[in-house]
């Protein structure tokens, strides 16, 4: 429930700040510090202590940390090239040059967004607690392995909004509205897996649509006129 809402929160503290005019270069840097404690030390370590107890002891638990460990770094190297991307230098600014892909940090993200991973995986050791069975803790430390590779990963992803408007063909948003309605009634926890999994699995952009955006944004691009 606390990594869910810090997620609530995360969704809404950038854009206050922005129509408040408090948004500073430390807002946007401390930003990080704390989706690296929400999204990443939280659920990796819940989802650590889940394992323990699901598994045998001795070098089981060695590898339980190892991944969950893993997940926790690759947090905080996802953190860390988003800062990395998105702080600007200060100082003298430097003419204006042609884009290069300048989708990326507007519209798209580098590799999986760290609060998608840490929902996922947080709702997973919820899962995992509840049904006690070998199946269970083998998918929860390979869920932990996977997402810790996909944040680190150079894949694009698109943000929530878009990637829900980029489902096509368009009637089936009318099909899945009411699956996860009907869902979420039946079982929350699973539902809200479901649809956080088909974002990790289906919100990844491919090569044809950014090189396709890229262009259309050249051709938009106010090239500098004598």
């Amino acid at each position: 429930l606390l990594v869910w809402t810090g997620a609530l929160l995360d969704a809404f503290d950038g854009p206050l700040a922005r129509k408040l005019g408090v948004s500073s270069r430390f807002g946007v840097a401390f930003d990080s510090v704390a989706d690296f404690f929400s999204f990443g030390v939280a659920p990796g370590v819940t989802a650590a202590m889940i394992l323990r107890m699901l598994t045998e002891p001795h070098l089981a638990h060695g590898l339980v940390w190892s991944v969950c460990g893993f997940y926790i770094f690759a947090t905080a190297a996802r953190l860390a090239r988003y800062s990395h991307q998105h702080l600007r230098p200060t100082g003298r600014s430097t003419p204006a040059s042609p884009p290069r892909k300048s989708t990326l940090g507007d519209r798209d993200f580098t590799g999986l967004p760290s609060p998608a991973a840490g929902l996922l995986l947080v709702t997973m050791a919820a899962l995992a607690s509840i049904g006690k069975g070998e199946l269970a803790d083998i998918a929860l430390l390979g869920v932990a392995g996977v997402l810790g590779v996909l944040m680190v990963s150079h894949v694009r992803y698109r943000r929530a909004p878009s990637a829900w408007r980029a489902i096509r063909p368009r009637w089936l948003k009318g099909i899945i509205v009411p699956a996860v309605l009907v869902g979420g009634v039946l079982n929350v926890g699973v539902t809200i897996a479901s649809v956080l999994a088909c974002y990790v699995l289906l919100g990844w952009k491919s090569r044809r649509a950014i090189r396709r955006e890229e262009a259309n944004e050249a051709l938009h691009y106010p090239w500098p006129t004598p």
